[in-house]
C-alpha cells in the first residue's frame, strides 16, 4: 500500500477511536451532571418536609406506630406529582428508622458508599438497579430508580440522619438518551471534518515526501559527518592522528583521492599531514592496497612567486572561505604544495581554511586528477567539514596541552609529596628511607589484596604523609629520649587528628585519609584517636600498622638496638587478633615468606610497650 493509502486507514481507525472514546467521555459528563442536577433539585425540595416533620430526638431510637403513620400521612400528601415512589430515613449507624415498608422499620444494615457521603454532608445521587438488600420492593416493582441520599442536620448544623429518595427514572432517562444521541452526533460529524482534514493535508504532503525524505537522509549523513569530524579528537593521542581522520572524511565525501592539511605546531613548525585513498594514483611511486597516511614535520617553504601572489592556502584563511585553483601543478597560488600536485597529476584543488582562534591558522586542501568542478553544494558541505576539522583539530591540540600538563602537574605534585614525607623522617629523626619502604611494603601487599590502582595511588599518599600529623607535636615531645609522660601521651596521640585537620580540606588529599588518621587504630578496639574496631578501621590502615611496626623494630633507637627479624616476626605474630587485623598480618608474612628475609629498617616506635604498640 502506499503511504497515502496507510495514512488514510490510520488516520481513520484513529479518527473512529478518538471520536468515540471523546463522545463517551462527554454522554458520561453530561450524564453525571444531569444526575446531580436532578437529585440536588429534589434533595432541596423534600428536604424542608423531612425536616421540619422530624426532631433530634427521631433519631435516638425507633419510631412508635403512630409516628410512622404520622410520615406516612404527610409524604402522601406532598409526593403526589414530584416523581418520587418512596422515601426512607436512616439513623447514622446504617438502621431505617422510617419506611412505608414496615418490615424494614428498626433494622440495620451494611454502610453504603452513597450512605457514608450524606452521613458527611454530601448529597449524592445515581441510577440504581436496586440490587441491595432493603431494596427488594423497588425492584420488584419499578426494576430501575434514581436513588439519592440526603443528610439531615440539627441544631448545631451537624448531620443527625440521612434520608434516601427513590425517584422515577423514565423521565430522567429519557433527557440522557436524547443528550447521548445528540453528543455522539456532533462528535461524529466534528472528528469526519477533522479525519477530511487530515486526508486533504496528507494528500498534499505525500506529492512531497520523497523529496523531504530524500533531503533529510542527505542532511542525517551530513550530520553524521560533521559528528566524526567534530569528534575526531577521539581518534589517536595526537593533532596528528585526529587530522588524518578529518582528511579521511573529506576526501571520501568530496570523492576525491587525496587530501591534506598544513596547520600550525609550535610558533614557528608547520606540520603537514595527508590521506590518499586505497588505489589512488600517487606521483610514480607505488601504493599499497590500502589507506596510506604519513605526517611530516618541519618548515614548509613557500614556493618562489610573482610580485603581489598569494598562495591559495593563505587566500583562504585571509577570506575565511574556500578557494579553488585550476590546474595547480602550474599555478603559482599553489605555493608550498605546487611540486607535489604536479607529482600527483592534480588538475584541481579545493583550499579550505583552518583558523585555529588564538593560533596561527593552517589549511585543508583536497586534489583531483579527473576533469571535475566542485558544485555549489560540494563547496557549501566542504566549508561545514572545515569548520567542524577547526573545532576538532583544536581541541585535539588543546587536549595534547592538557595532558602534558597534567602529566608535568602530577609527577611535581607526587615529588611534593615525596619531599614532604622526607622532611618528616627528617624532623622525627626516622631512619633514612623510612617512608619510601614502608609506602613501597603497603602498596604492594594492598595490591595482592586486590585493590584498585586508584586506591592504591591513595594508599601510596596516605603512607608516604602518615606522620604529617606530627608537625603539630612540640619537638620537646617527639624527640624525647626518655618515656613519655601521661600528659605528652596525651598530646602524642592527637597527631591523627592533626592529621585530619591538614589533609582534609585538600580534595586531592582527602581520599588518603585513611592511614594518617587511623594507623594507630588497633583490632581490638583499643587504639586512638577514636577506637574503632574490626573491620571498621580501613584496610589500607591495618596494613600499614603491621608494616610500620616492622619497620620500626627493625631500627635502632637511642633507647634500644634493633631486634633481630626473626624476633620482630615472632612478636608481631603474638599480637594478630588483638593489635593487628589478621588477615593483614597474614598478607604481610605470605608476603615475607615469597620475598625471603629482604628487611627493612624504619620510622616510629619503640618496643618500650611490649603488650601494645610499638610506635608513639
Amino acid at each position: 500500500m502506499s503511504f497515502l493509502t496507510r495514512f488514510s486507514l490510520l488516520g481513520l481507525a484513529v479518527t473512529l477511536t478518538v471520536g468515540a472514546a471523546m463522545a463517551f467521555a462527554v454522554a458520561q459528563q453530561l450524564t453525571a451532571i444531569e444526575i446531580d442536577q436532578l437529585a440536588r433539585i429534589t434533595a432541596r425540595h423534600l428536604t424542608t418536609v423531612v425536616q421540619a416533620a422530624t426532631a433530634e430526638p427521631d433519631f435516638d431510637g425507633p419510631w412508635s406506630e403512630e409516628r410512622l403513620d404520622a410520615m406516612d400521612a404527610l409524604l402522601l400528601n406532598e409526593l403526589p406529582g414530584t416523581g418520587v415512589v418512596r422515601v426512607k430515613i436512616w439513623s447514622l449507624d446504617g438502621t431505617i428508622l422510617y419506611s412505608d415498608e414496615r418490615r424494614l422499620v428498626g433494622r440495620r444494615f451494611d454502610v453504603t458508599d452513597d450512605l457514608e457521603r450524606a452521613r458527611s454532608g454530601e448529597v449524592s445521587g445515581e441510577l440504581s438497579s436496586l440490587q441491595d438488600s432493603e431494596n427488594t420492593m423497588e425492584a420488584e416493582e419499578y426494576g430501575e430508580l434514581l436513588e439519592i441520599y440526603v443528610p439531615m442536620r440539627g441544631s448545631d448544623a451537624q448531620v443527625i440522619g440521612v434520608f434516601e429518595v427513590y425517584r422515577d427514572a423514565g423521565r430522567l432517562e429519557a433527557n440522557i438518551s436524547s443528550m447521548e444521541r445528540r453528543v455522539w452526533a456532533g462528535a461524529g460529524l466534528a472528528f469526519l471534518l477533522v479525519y477530511l482534514a487530515l486526508f486533504g493535508l496528507a494528500s498534499q504532503a505525500s506529492r512531497r515526501l520523497i523529496a523531504a525524505e530524500r533531503e533529510a537522509r542527505r542532511r542525517m549523513e551530513e550530520t553524521l559527518l560533521l559528528d566524526r569530524v567534530l569528534t575526531a579528537a577521539d581518534a589517536g593521542p595526537d593533532p596528528r592522528s585526529t587530522m588524518r581522520m578529518v582528511c579521511r572524511e573529506l576526501a571520501l565525501t568530496l570523492s576525491a583521492p587525496r587530501c591534506g592539511a598544513l596547520w600550525p605546531r609550535g610558533e614557528e613548525e608547520m606540520v603537514l599531514t595527508e590521506w590518499t585513498a586505497p588505489g589512488a594514483h600517487h606521483g610514480t611511486a607505488k601504493r599499497p592496497p590500502e589507506e596510506v597516511a604519513r605526517s611530516s614535520s618541519g618548515h614548509l617553504p613557500e614556493a618562489p612567486r610573482s610580485e603581489g601572489d598569494v598562495p591559495a592556502w593563505r587566500e583562504a584563511l585571509r577570506t575565511r572561505g574556500p578557494v579553488v585553483v585550476e590546474d595547480p601543478s602550474e599555478n603559482p597560488s599553489a605555493g608550498a604544495l605546487r611540486q607535489r600536485f604536479r607529482e600527483n597529476g592534480t588538475t584541481c584543488a579545493l583550499f579550505l581554511p583552518l583558523p585555529l582562534e588564538g593560533r596561527r591558522g593552517g589549511a585543508l586542501w583536497v586534489e583531483t586528477d579527473s576533469p571535475r568542478v566542485w558544485n555549489e553544494a560540494d563547496l557549501t558541505l566542504a566549508r561545514k567539514v572545515a569548520a567542524a576539522a577547526d573545532v576538532a583539530i583544536d581541541n585535539a591540540m588543546l587536549l595534547e596541552e592538557l595532558r602534558t600538563s597534567n602529566e608535568e602537574l602530577g609527577a611535581a605534585y607526587e615529588s611534593t609529596i615525596e619531599g614532604w614525607a622526607r622532611a618528616l623522617d627528617l624532623r622525627d629523626r626516622e631512619t633514612k628511607g623510612h617512608s619510601r619502604r614502608v609506602t613501597e611494603l603497603t602498596v604492594s601487599l594492598l595490591r595482592g589484596a586486590g585493590c584498585s590502582e586508584a586506591e592504591l595511588v591513595h594508599a601510596r599518599r596516605g603512607a608516604l604523609l602518615h606522620d604529617i600529623g606530627k608537625m603539630g607535636v612540640p619537638d620537646t615531645i617527639l624527640l624525647k629520649p626518655g618515656p613519655l609522660t601521661d600528659e605528652e601521651w596525651e598530646i602524642m596521640r592527637l597527631h591523627p587528628d592533626y592529621a585530619r585537620g591538614m589533609l582534609d580540606p585538600i580534595p586531592h588529599l582527602r581520599p588518603a585519609l585513611d592511614i594518617p588518621y587511623c594507623h594507630h587504630e588497633r583490632w581490638d578496639g583499643a587504639g586512638y584517636p577514636r577506637g574503632l574496631r574490626g573491620e571498621d578501621i580501613p584496610l589500607a590502615a591495618r596494613v600499614f600498622a603491621v608494616v610500620d611496626v616492622w619497620d620500626a623494630l627493625l631500627s635502632d633507637r637511642p633507647y634500644r638496638p634493633a631486634w633481630p627479624e626473626e624476633r620482630v616476626l615472632e612478636y608481631l605474630e603474638s599480637l594478630g587478633g588483638t593489635h593487628f587485623d589478621p588477615y593483614a598480618l597474614k598478607l604481610f608474612t605470605d608476603h615475607r615468606a615469597e620475598a625471603g628475609s629482604a628487611s627493612t629498617s624504619g620510622s616510629e616506635g619503640s618496643a618500650r610497650s611490649p603488650g601494645g604498640s610499638s610506635s608513639r
